[in-house]
């Protein structure tokens, strides 16, 4: 992506793109976005399944809602500092081994090299990969934050995660769950879970 183009012999700076600008752009494997951007736009990278690698500048403030759904071909993320909001859904069925995120980043963590997204506020998970192990501070798993993770396949969730979100693991790969918590969760939760095989719970989980 240029960070400036040229009309009438005027350069220009790129700033943003639109939504759903690279849908379904199968050739393309990797991404430079200029620090021109400071938004990747919702869907901007919908089920871009050939992209391997994206590289998000220091400028950019926000990643919107499906921004990179299902870009199975993404192995790594690193988050910078700057990132302040990440939209439902932005990385819904990657295929994330690694995540980082910048230590800098007041909003975001990947603490305890949980190669996760969590909101550091909320001690809420928002993205997960094959390599994520949950931390014992974590108190929330977000909606689909397991969805499309092949990899995984046993998961513990710790003591203190109190609730599980909508679609948390549907269509990954997870076979096994120990959940050593008290804790609310939906039927909902294991929608489409096609490879899970076994979940130990807690005695007193609540289902709603």
């Amino acid at each position: 992506i240029p960070d400036t183009v040229t009309y009438k012999d005027v350069k220009y700076p790129v700033t943003s793109f639109s939504q759903l600008a690279f849908q379904d752009a199968a050739e393309i494997e990797s991404v430079t976005i200029p620090s021109t951007i400071k938004e990747i736009e919702s869907s901007a990278f919908w089920r871009c399944s050939g992209l391997k690698k994206v590289v998000i500048p220091p400028s950019v403030t926000t990643i919107g809602v499906s921004a990179f759904f299902g870009c199975s071909g993404l192995k790594t993320l690193y988050i910078p500092k700057s990132v302040r909001q990440i939209g439902n859904s932005a990385f819904n069925g990657c295929g994330f081994t690694n995540i980082t995120v910048d230590p800098a980043n007041p909003v975001y963590d990947s603490r305890e090299n949980s190669n996760a997204i969590i909101e550091t506020e909320t001690n809420t998970m928002l993205v997960a990969s094959s390599s994520t192990v949950i931390p014992a501070s974590v108190t929330e798993l977000d909606d689909y934050v397991f969805s499309g993770v092949k990899r995984l396949e046993h998961l513990e969730i710790p003591g203190n995660v109190r609730k599980i979100g909508w679609h948390c693991f549907s269509e990954s790969g997870i076979k096994s769950i120990r959940i050593n918590s008290n804790l609310v969760y939906s039927m909902e939760t294991f929608n489409n879970s096609t490879s899970l095989e076994e979940v130990e719970y807690g005695p007193d989980a609540t289902e709603i």
